[in-house]
């Protein structure tokens, strides 16, 4: 449910679509559990303008949300940034997952750490791990990395307020890793060697 359709709307599907600049509040329900994340719709510069600032811009919603059967296998994504595969059993009944991407990064992100993806939080509608591994894949910027860097995910804690690193590879462009949980994850530039995994 938005909580202004006039700037985004959320079909049957889950699926939101911006529909003009501002920003709007999409609820998600289910079984007495309640998600409610803020979208922001934007605007692109015309190609040509030469105004470089970022206005809001329509159909760029910044969330998604997809509700999946525990007994069937479910694939969820956020246009091309983040793809999302979830395996048969992995909680019981139904459930909905949202993709979120955030917009601003102050607070959690420290000047010292190069994104290579953008920072997205994965929310979904019961409590506690999953049953079974889930497939991340984020769509990273290789170009950036330079020969003494490569790419690693890392997942933001929370209460401790820093990044931890999770095990995964590169593929060409995309990041692939598996999780446990849902919370913020993101793609960096590290040290080569400076490998260390933490499994969660």
């Amino acid at each position: 449910m938005s909580s202004n359709a006039d700037i985004a709307t959320v079909q049957a599907n889950g699926l939101v679509t911006g529909v003009s600049p501002g920003s709007a509040s999409i609820t998600a329900q289910y079984k007495g559990i309640q998600t409610v994340i803020s979208v922001e719709v934007w605007r692109e510069a015309s190609s040509g303008s030469s105004d470089s600032s970022s206005e809001p811009s329509t159909n760029s919603a910044q969330t998604t949300t997809t509700t999946c059967s525990g007994g069937h296998s479910c694939t969820a994504s956020l246009g091309d940034g983040v793809n999302i595969d979830l395996p048969t059993d992995l909680t019981e009944g139904n459930f909905t997952l949202a993709i979120h991407k955030m917009t601003s990064t102050a607070g959690i992100v420290p000047d010292s750490m190069t994104l290579l993806s953008p920072v997205f939080e994965l929310l979904k509608s019961f409590d506690g791990s999953f049953k079974k591994p889930v497939t991340l894949r984020f769509k990273i910027q290789a170009k950036l990395l330079g020969a003494d860097r490569r790419a690693g995910m890392f997942y933001y804690d929370e209460t401790n307020g820093k990044w931890i690193e999770v095990e995964g590879h590169a593929e060409n462009d995309e990041f692939v890793a598996t999780v446990h949980h849902f919370t913020k994850f993101a793609v960096f530039s590290v040290a080569m060697k400076a490998r260390f995994f933490y499994r969660f």
